[in-house]
């Protein structure tokens, strides 16, 4: 699978990641598969990821349409970037775009 990363060349953090509908669909079998006791463990840890996982579960994909991931998982449509970007406070020039691939090693 293929994964476009934006990246802040200067903070070297991921502001947002634009896949397709098959990564999409593994991010939410990832969520709906992990134990009892990872949930637990994760939510007791962090509220955020609970409202991103449970957000995972209602979203309804379609194929040869692009979404974004933000960093609290919340899948959405794509959008122009450079709206993203703004309402982010980051620079234009200060991003770069990597592509990567996720596959059986990376999981």
């Amino acid at each position: 699978m293929q994964v476009k990363l934006v990246i802040d060349k200067k903070r070297q953090v991921v502001l947002f990641a634009e896949a397709d509908k098959q990564f999409v669909d593994f991010l939410m079998s990832l969520a709906l598969s992990l134990p009892n006791d990872t949930i637990t463990r994760l939510l007791s840890a962090n509220n955020k990821l609970y409202r991103s996982i449970q957000n995972l579960r209602h979203i309804y994909t379609h194929p040869g349409i692009v979404y974004t991931i933000m960093d609290d998982l919340e899948v959405k449509t794509t959008f122009n970037s450079f709206t993203l970007l703004y309402h982010l406070n980051t620079d234009v020039n200060a991003v770069k775009k990597e592509t990567v691939s996720v596959g059986i090693d990376e999981v």
